[in-house]
C-alpha cells in the first residue's frame, strides 16, 4: 500500500525554558499548501462547502465568503454564522429582525440603531414570548403575531433565512424560516438530484437540539422552497449538549457534554427520534468538522490558560491548536500547534485537505494578521494518542504526563483536554526525559491537583514512575485511509 499526500511536520525546540528541563519545548508545524491573508479577523467558527471549494464565517466587518480557487473574499449577507450547505447550492445565515408598525414592514435589526422602545415581543412561528425585566422571556399563550401587529407593538422575528448567490456575487434571499430562530446552525444534504435536494438544518435552542428538514428546488440559478417538516428534538427530552455540529450528510451530530467533559458523536434515528452514541472524544471541541467520507473529525484545543465563555477569537493568553481524530483507529494527532501564532477552527475541503485559520500572536504596535491556510492530511511525529478515551486507564495515564508537562513547562493547571492534546505532541524522547525527571522508576508518583470531572484518580493508585514509561512509545501511524482503501 503506497504512502500519499503525507502532511509533513517538523518539531523543534525553542529557548526559553531552564537548561536543565530538556523536554520542554514541543512545535508541530504544517506544510503549508496555500496560504489566504483575511484582512478582518475570523469569528467564532468557519463552515465550508466542499462540492463549491468555499469558506463561510463572520468578521467584525461583516460575513465574508472565501473561494478557494481564487482567493477571492466575497461580501455575504448578515454579521455572524454564515453557513454553505454542502454542496454550496444555498448559504444559510441567522438575521435579527422586528416588525415595524410605523411602516408595517419588516426591517433587518440594527444593534447599534434599535427601535424605540426597545423590543418587548418575539416570535417564534405563530407563538409569541414576552421580555420581563425580572423573570425573563415568559411565553404569552394569549397572544399571536397578528394581536401584536393590530395593537401596533414593536416585535422581533429572529429567523433563519436562506440565499442563493446571484449575479456580482450579490446574495439573495428565496426563504425564510422563524421556526429556527438561532445561532450556531449546522447543514448537512440528505439526498440530492439534478434540481432538486433535501437538507437538514440542526440548531441549539433554549428547549434543546433539535432540526427542521428542507427540500428546495433549483432552477436557472435561483431556488424555491418546496416544502420543510416540522421542527424535532435531536435526542428527545432531558438531553443536554452544547455546540451540536452535523456531518455533511446530516445523519450524524457532534455535541459537547458539559457535565462529563467530553465530545459525543451520535447518529440521529428520526423515525424513532432518538439518539443513538457512536464516539466519545476526551475534549471539548464543539466548533469541529466531520470529513466527508465521516471517517475523520477536525477540532482546536486551546492549550494556554483561558477564561470561560464563548471562544470568539484569540486572546493574548490563548495558545490554540488543531487536531484531528481518527474514528475507527480512535487515534488523535496534532496537525499545527505553534508558538508564533494560534491555529483553530479547521474545516475539510475534502477528505485529504484540512482548512484551517492561524492568527499571529499580539506585538505593540502592529495590527494582528489573519490567514485561512490549507494542508494535506497525512502523518504527525508526536505520540499521539490511541483509545485514549477518558475512561480508559491509557487515556488517564497519557494524560497524566500531559499535565506534568503544562506545569513543569508552562505553568498551566491543566484540564483533562489540554492535557491529553499536549501529550500528543510530544515525542518520544521528550516523554521519556520528563518521566525521568519524575523520580526513580520506583518512586511513587508525586500527583499533580487534577481539575475536572474527566480525570479518574482511582486509576494513579499505588502508581510509580516505571508505570508511566510505557507511554512513551512511540505510535506514528498514518491518518486516515486512501481511496482505494490503503493506508496514507
Amino acid at each position: 500500500m503506497n504512502v500519499i499526500a503525507l502532511l509533513l511536520f517538523s518539531i523543534s525546540s525553542f529557548a526559553g525554558f531552564e537548561p536543565s528541563l530538556k523536554f520542554c519545548g514541543n512545535v508541530i508545524k504544517a506544510k503549508i499548501e496555500r496560504r489566504y491573508p483575511v484582512p478582518d479577523d475570523v469569528n467564532y467558527f468557519m463552515r465550508g462547502s466542499p462540492k463549491t471549494r468555499q469558506l463561510g464565517f463572520a468578521t467584525d466587518a461583516g460575513n465574508r465568503i472565501l473561494d478557494l480557487a481564487t482567493g477571492k473574499l466575497i461580501e455575504a449577507p448578515g454579521r455572524i454564522d454564515p453557513v454553505l450547505s454542502p454542496d454550496g447550492r444555498f448559504l444559510t445565515v441567522p438575521m435579527y429582525k422586528y416588525y415595524d408598525p410605523r411602516t408595517r414592514t419588516i426591517q433587518i435589526l440594527d444593534p447599534f440603531n434599535p427601535p424605540p422602545g426597545g423590543i418587548r415581543f418575539r416570535v417564534r412561528g405563530d407563538t409569541v414570548f414576552e421580555q420581563e425585566a425580572v423573570a425573563g422571556e415568559r411565553l404569552r399563550s394569549d397572544l399571536r403575531p397578528a394581536d401584536l401587529r393590530r395593537m401596533g407593538a414593536f416585535h422581533g422575528i429572529n429567523a433563519m433565512d436562506f440565499y442563493v448567490k446571484g449575479a456580482n456575487d450579490k446574495y439573495v434571499e428565496f426563504f425564510s424560516d422563524s421556526q429556527i430562530d438561532a445561532t450556531y446552525q449546522s447543514v448537512g444534504l440528505l439526498r440530492t438530484g439534478r434540481d432538486e435536494g433535501t437538507y437538514r438544518v440542526l440548531i441549539e435552542r433554549s428547549d434543546g437540539i433539535g432540526y427542521r428538514d428542507y427540500v428546495f428546488k433549483f432552477k436557472d440559478g435561483g431556488a424555491k422552497f418546496v416544502r420543510a417538516s416540522n421542527y424535532r428534538s435531536a435526542c428527545g427530552k432531558n438531553f443536554t449538549g452544547a455546540l451540536p455540529v452535523l456531518n455533511k450528510s446530516g445523519t450524524e451530530f457532534a455535541t459537547y457534554v458539559p457535565d462529563q467533559e467530553v465530545t459525543k458523536i451520535y447518529a440521529i434515528d428520526a423515525t424513532r427520534g432518538r439518539c443513538v452514541e457512536k464516539d466519545s472524544i476526551p475534549a471539548m471541541v464543539g466548533k469541529m468538522d466531520f470529513s466527508p467520507n465521516n471517517k475523520l473529525l477536525a477540532f482546536h484545543v486551546e492549550n494556554g490558560n483561558f477564561p470561560d465563555g464563548a471562544f470568539k477569537t484569540p486572546s493574548r493568553a490563548s495558545q490554540l491548536g488543531v487536531f484531528l481524530f481518527d474514528r475507527a483507529k480512535k487515534r488523535m494527532v496534532p496537525v499545527q500547534d505553534v508558538d508564533t501564532e494560534d491555529s483553530y477552527y479547521p474545516v475539510f475541503i475534502d477528505d485529504e485537505t484540512l482548512a484551517f485559520v492561524s492568527a499571529g500572536k499580539v506585538i505593540k504596535g502592529e495590527d494582528r494578521k489573519f490567514f485561512v491556510n490549507l494542508v494535506k492530511i497525512g502523518e504527525s511525529p508526536g505520540l499521539g494518542c490511541t483509545g485514549c478515551d477518558e475512561k480508559s486507564v491509557k487515556g488517564q495515564f497519557a494524560a497524566l504526563i500531559g499535565l506534568f508537562y503544562n506545569q513543569k513547562c508552562d505553568q498551566l493547571k491543566g484540564t483533562f483536554r489540554q492535557s491529553l492534546s499536549t501529550y500528543s505532541k510530544m515525542t518520544p524522547q521528550q516523554c521519556m526525559e520528563l518521566v525521568k525527571s519524575l523520580g526513580a522508576s520506583d518512586d511513587p508518583i508525586q500527583f499533580p491537583t487534577l481539575l475536572g470531572a474527566a480525570w479518574d484518580a482511582k486509576v494513579f493508585k499505588d502508581a510509580k514512575v516505571k508505570d508511566l514509561e510505557k507511554y512513551c512509545v512511540s505510535e506514528v501511524t498514518a491518518i486516515g485511509e486512501s481511496q482505494s482503501g490503503g493506508v496514507r
